[in-house]
Order: C-alpha cells, then sequence, then structure tokens
C-alpha cells in the first residue's frame, strides 16, 4: 500500500474536523517546563542550567556563559519536549492570527494601497502592483519602478530581492551566506551594549571606525 503524500494528509485532516494547528503559544508553570526539560530533554536543560550559573552582570544586563549556550541543539520546544510530554491541554482559537513568519505575512496585514504595494520606512514605489518595499537606512531611498509580486527589503547591511512565493527560502540564503563567510549573515551593523549601541562604520586591517550613542547624550565617533 502507497503511503499518502503530504497533500492527501493535510486534506484528510482538514475534512476530518479534528484536528487543530499549532499556532506555537504555550503556557507553563516554570515548575512544570523544568520537569518536562529534566524528563524528555536533560541535556538540554544541562547546559541551559551551566550557562545560567556562570552567566556574568554587565550593569543592568545578564548575560548568559557563551561556552555552554554554544552547546545547545538547535530544536524547535516542540520536538524536545510538547510532542511527549502527556499532560498538555489544547485550547481552540477562533479568531484571526498570523505569527508574522516572513515578509509575505507582513504583506498580508499591513494595509495596501489601491495596487496592494506596502511600503514603510524611506521607500517610493513606481507603478508596482502588489509589492512590499521596507526599507530601515536613514540615509538611503529605496525606490522600485514596474514591480509585480515582489518583496525588497534594505536594511544597511544587506539587501533582500524575491518573489512573494520565495519569501520562506530565507533562511536558505542565509544558510549559503554563513557558509561563504558573509559577515552580514551572522552579525548587525548595530550592536547594543549596556550603555547604548555602536554601530561600525568602516573597517580595515588595522582599523575600525565606530558610531557610538549613549542615553541621553549626543552620538561621536570613535577610532580603535
Amino acid at each position: 500500500m502507497l503511503k499518502k503524500s503530504n497533500a492527501e494528509v493535510a486534506e484528510d485532516l482538514l475534512k476530518g474536523g479534528m484536528h487543530l494547528w499549532n499556532a506555537g503559544i504555550f503556557l507553563f508553570s516554570t515548575s512544570s517546563i523544568l520537569g518536562a526539560f529534566e524528563k524528555f530533554a536533560p541535556q538540554t536543560l544541562f547546559e541551559e542550567s551551566n550557562a545560567f550559573d556562570a552567566a556574568v552582570s554587565d550593569l543592568e544586563f545578564t548575560r548568559l556563559a557563551s561556552e555552554p549556550w554554544s552547546r545547545l541543539n538547535d530544536i524547535f520546544i516542540d520536538d524536545a519536549v510538547m510532542e511527549s510530554t502527556p499532560n498538555l491541554s489544547v485550547m481552540p482559537y477562533g479568531g484571526s492570527w498570523s505569527d508574522l513568519g516572513d515578509w509575505q505575512a507582513i504583506w498580508r496585514e499591513v494595509e495596501a494601497d489601491s495596487e496592494g504595494v506596502v511600503t514603510s520606512g524611506p521607500s517610493t514605489a513606481l507603478d508596482c502592483k502588489n509589492t512590499l518595499l521596507h526599507a530601515t537606512s536613514g540615509t538611503k531611498e529605496l525606490l522600485a519602478m514596474g514591480l509585480e509580486d515582489i518583496s525588497v527589503v534594505a536594511m544597511p547591511e544587506s539587501v533582500l530581492v524575491a518573489h512573494k512565493d520565495r519569501v520562506q527560502g530565507v533562511k536558505d540564503v542565509v544558510t549559503k551566506l554563513k557558509a561563504q563567510g558573509v559577515v552580514q549573515a551572522e552579525t548587525l551593523p548595530r550592536d547594543y551594549r549596556p550603555w547604548g549601541w555602536y554601530e561600525s562604520i568602516a573597517v580595515g586591517p588595522r582599523f575600525q571606525v565606530k558610531k557610538c550613542r549613549e542615553p541621553g547624550r549626543c552620538s561621536f565617533a570613535s577610532v580603535s
């Protein structure tokens, strides 16, 4: 007997009316979740506890120890404990909901103009349809002409241009960039610290120019 495809299984679940979609929203007491991790994911709990026990105070921040934290497996809480623990209750929700998991979801949720164009930040669209333009730079204007069904996300460190049906593949692009050693895949230009933040303006073999900002003070540049 041939095994059903994922699409056929999904259709059967929808027609049956006995299944709910997991929205990924969980409520639990501290003792309950710690007990679940101790029983079903003890190694994860062990490394998390080590990271917390070796944490250091940095002004108003608590910084977890990086070494034990780096040894944690990349695993969803569903896989780690929720699918194994027996004391679960599911609550149905009938209202509108979106986890805003990709730029397509953001385009759907934000009010668009008569041509289906959504813009945010310093961006301008000309003769575009069903398009998302999202810009965050304070010094650069995002301009788009003649685009249709496209998402454009322009940030100081990188620019994403993708068909709206492909925006869920961003994680695949990031994985490829990491393999290529591209710095933007893992770090952002603005680094937040307890005293404020700094941005790397220029980086060379023997120097780095930073723009720093402390709350209540003007921005200033430092050279290291």
